[in-house]
């Protein structure tokens, strides 16, 4: 039997090159620095992956072939069903999306029978010293063949469902190291003289060394610009995996946010503290105005011609407008619909609230943790999440009730259940009316308008009311109007239709509400509850911080309050106190948000975003301040930090870490992860 040494002394230095240069290029856009830090740490990881695929490959030669061969197979068959399970494959089978768990089973099992096959064919046997499959003209195409699907894993990687299925880009992002690895494993040279092997290993090894003594904690540009690419970030975050000597999640190098590498850190609290104080009396005559709040899924103020939209796309919110007072920087307190809605209703920032365990099943509804058991036995468990079912903040619906005025909602949540009355969303409504009841075709914003006409004709005389009425049609995913104008097929000119669509039938519920104005008091708030980003080919929300998923727009026209501009930063959770304030109802304790009427011009406001896994365990979990021209977001889970430009609305917006002081940002966002336990989210059953 040949010697495997030459083999494997070839995939011992293959490995850290190879990861060096890809990780290098990958980092070459953030400057030389950056690409230096990534090259490190391509050694340093490449190094370790390249011995132990050597020395197993060594040892492995002693033994029979069949034997050499079949370990091989279970590094392939644990990477398919990592990402089988990662992905809810089985548990979407059956559902809305069968076929894409179809297509998802099939690719990871494809990407098993591959990978398994491509290890074992190069494991060192008997007439084949690098491998079955390397034999002969086999070592050719392979030299071809593994570049090219190193190349196509990467632009799949880069371009098709960015921002989406973590667990796939992974398993691209190390198909593509595998296979540039395997390629230069494969190639033949002749010994380098014996100086310069000893000063290309010296190099190596500062280089390997470099990351770990030049990104500190504090060097959040450096990081964030590592972190922001695909394969510096799978290293770094690799890195400090192994780095995580007590296994507490976090690592004591390169930023990762271990402050003692060898004590874990304290639990947070279970529960944030219910208010302390009891909610003052409430006024027994009638409340001086009625109130309506507009919420309209998914809305970007900079795609309204309010807002500068070059596209006329919102008329009529334009013309509600001009006799209200628009807030120029306001923002959402939560990433995603469930977040924000619940502290809107609340005026409670999101880390306050007591977050319930409610699981999502694999045909799409959401039940209880606790109520699990009662399930049907055939369906799966896809996901957890939160809802604040037993919250102790009393919602909105439910102190105005209090304070003697009909309450009264219309509500269309789409495809997900999260605004369900049997959710929490109910909570304090006399009439609870959703979208859903309707018939399939009728369920557009033509619907919501024609729900919430009807319930304002259907609200008791002589007596204050409170309307809230929750529009779906900008979320994805994009639907054609015939009575809207078509802007084109591109992601953002689907979203401009169904912007002005909205506008169309938001316009229909203005109109009634301006003859109901002319007759008795009435204040009406207009807002959403996120932004979205937009990418290459969809737009999405809820995964990250960044402006363009912050930003709302949000209008007051009030009694008492003066028409114009406010670029005073503004947040939801304002809007439960002013609506309070409106109908003369006495904030209860613990409150977040201010009276939108008197807010500071040098405010900082808080947001975060975040979701688990079926086990409960944090995907990812960001926190951000702004002061409405910056905003700095916090990776908790990466402990990586960024700072944007509020006016940057691009899906990946330019880090200006070091480039702008952040100083208050930081401090805010501080304060606020310190008043609310330091830790991550607890979800209770």
């Amino acid at each position: 039997m040949p010697s495997p040494a030459p083999s494997a002394a070839r995939r011992a230095l293959a490995a850290p090159l190879a990861c060096a240069l890809l990780a290098a290029l990958d980092a070459a856009s953030a400057g030389p620095a950056v690409a230096a830090y990534a090259a490190g740490l391509g050694v340093a990881l490449g190094a370790l992956g390249g011995l132990a695929w050597a020395g197993l490959g060594s040892a492995l030669t002693r033994l029979p072939r069949p034997l050499a061969l079949l370990p091989w197979l279970a590094p392939g068959a644990l990477l398919g069903w990592w990402l089988i399970e990662e992905l809810g494959a089985r548990a979407r089978l059956g559902g809305p999306h069968h076929d894409l768990a179809v297509f998802a089973l099939l690719a990871a099992a494809g990407l098993t029978v591959a990978l398994g096959a491509l290890l074992a064919g190069l494991q060192p046997v008997a007439g084949a010293p690098d491998g079955l499959l390397a034999r002969g003209r086999g070592r050719v195409a392979l030299l071809v063949a593994l570049p090219v699907l190193a190349l196509a894993a990467a632009w799949i990687d880069r371009t098709r469902f960015v921002g989406l299925y973590p667990a796939a880009h992974t398993a691209l992002r190390l198909l593509t190291l595998g296979a540039a690895v395997a390629a230069a494993g494969l190639v033949r040279r002749r010994p380098l003289p014996r100086p310069a092997r000893v000063a290309l290993l010296a190099l190596a090894a500062g280089l390997a060394g470099l990351p770990f003594f030049a990104l500190h904690r504090d060097a959040d540009r450096p990081l964030g610009a590592l972190a922001a690419r695909p394969l510096p970030g799978l290293m770094l975050d690799a890195a400090r995996a192994l780095t995580d000597v007590d296994r507490d999640g976090a690592s004591a190098l390169l930023g990762g946010g271990d402050r003692d590498a060898f004590a874990a850190p304290a639990e947070p609290p279970a529960v944030p503290p219910a208010p302390g104080a009891a909610v003052p009396p409430t006024p027994t005559g009638p409340a001086p105005t009625s109130v309506v709040l507009i919420t309209i899924d998914t809305l970007r103020p900079d795609r309204m011609s309010l807002h500068g939209h070059p596209r006329r796309t919102t008329p009529a919110i334009d013309a509600f407008a001009e006799g209200a007072l628009v807030f120029e920087r306001a923002v959402t307190p939560g990433g995603w619909t469930s977040l924000a809605i619940s502290s809107l209703m609340r005026g409670v920032a999101p880390r306050r609230l007591r977050w319930t365990k409610v699981v999502e099943t694999s045909d799409y509804r959401l039940t209880k943790w606790r109520d699990r058991a009662t399930l049907d036995r055939r369906l799966r468990l896809r996901m957890m999440f939160g809802l604040p079912l037993d919250d102790p903040h009393p919602p909105l619906a439910a102190r105005l009730a209090a304070r003697g005025m009909h309450t009264v909602a219309v509500v269309d949540d789409g495809y997900s259940q999260f605004l369900s009355a049997g959710l929490g969303a109910g909570q304090g409504f006399a009439d609870f009316r959703s979208v859903d009841d309707l018939p399939k075709p009728r369920r557009t914003d033509r619907g919501t308008t024609d729900l919430a006409l009807a319930a304002l004709d259907a609200r008791p005389p002589e007596q204050r009311f409170f309307l809230w009425v929750h529009y779906f049609g900008p979320h994805d995913p994009t639907r054609r109007h015939p009575d809207a104008e078509w802007y084109g097929a591109g992601v953002a000119d689907g979203y401009d239709h169904e912007v002005a669509y909205a506008d169309r039938q938001v316009g229909r519920l203005l109109e009634r509400l301006d003859a109901i104005a002319a007759a008795e008091p009435l204040a009406v708030v207009l807002t959403s509850d996120h932004g979205e980003a937009f990418y290459a080919r969809r737009r999405m929300h809820g995964l990250g911080l960044q402006p363009a998923v912050l930003r709302i727009p949000l209008i007051v026209r009030a009694p008492g309050v003066a028409p114009g501009r406010s670029p005073a930063p503004a947040t939801l959770l304002d809007v439960h106190p002013t609506l309070l304030a409106l109908t003369d109802t006495p904030p209860g304790p613990g409150l977040d948000g201010m009276d939108l009427r008197r807010l500071p011009p040098d405010r900082v406001v808080t947001a975060d975003t975040w979701r688990y896994d079926r086990d409960g365990e944090p995907v990812w979990d960001k926190a951000a301040a702004t002061d409405g021209r910056h905003v700095l977001r916090l990776d908790r889970v990466r402990n990586l930090r960024a700072v944007w430009a509020m006016d940057d609305l691009s899906h990946a917006p330019d880090d200006l870490t070091g480039l702008v002081d952040a100083a208050h940002l930081e401090a805010a966002l501080g304060r606020y992860l310190d008043a609310t336990g330091g830790g991550r989210v607890i979800l209770v059953e």
